[in-house]
């Protein structure tokens, strides 16, 4: 998109604003009346500029996608370092290629638990994982040779490295 085209776009948009203001003091009918009007302009625009609108829908649907990939997985990395930092996540069980947790804000919690499983399912170096909300165990199972290749089992090895207490008997 230009300059010009984002004038346009204001334009427009301001253009609707003002008559919508205007309309307010006339009667029902004709405040009706307008706004049935400008309903049949934008979506005669919106049909006459139809191939850009799918290509710049089609541009932030790839954007969101982006973002779902990249941003919310680093937001969710952060939400973990908080709550990692806050003591509610703890270091169960650990081998090489499995781990198991307990995270204090699943327990009970199915959204959560619903989130976790979701972002673990996106994530292709996992082999199998399970998280149960009943008692806020998470289990994630992984091929130890990917470790080093994969910056999640990266980041979760060091956590399990740094926070892994085995009780001696």
């Amino acid at each position: 998109m230009n300059a010009l085209s984002k004038e346009k776009i204001s334009l427009g948009l301001l253009g609707s604003l003002v008559a919508c203001t205007v309309s307010v003091p006339f009667s029902k009918g004709v405040h009706k009346y307008l706004g049935c009007l400008f309903l049949f302009f934008s979506l005669l625009h919106s049909y006459q500029h139809r191939r850009s609108l799918v290509k710049y829908s089609q541009r932030e649907v790839q954007k969101m996608k982006d973002f779902i990939a990249k941003g919310l997985g680093g937001f969710i990395r952060q939400k973990v370092a908080k709550t990692i930092a806050a003591g509610e996540i703890e270091v169960l069980h650990f081998l090489p290629g499995r781990v198991r947790l307990f995270a204090k804000p699943v327990v009970n919690h199915a959204a959560n638990a619903r989130a976790v499983a979701g972002y673990l399912n996106k994530l292709p170096e996992v082999r199998s994982f399970s998280v149960n909300p009943a008692s806020g165990s998470i289990l994630i199972e992984y091929d130890p040779a990917n470790a080093a290749s994969s910056d999640f089992l990266a980041e979760l090895e060091g956590f399990v490295q740094s926070h892994y207490n085995r009780r001696s008997l």
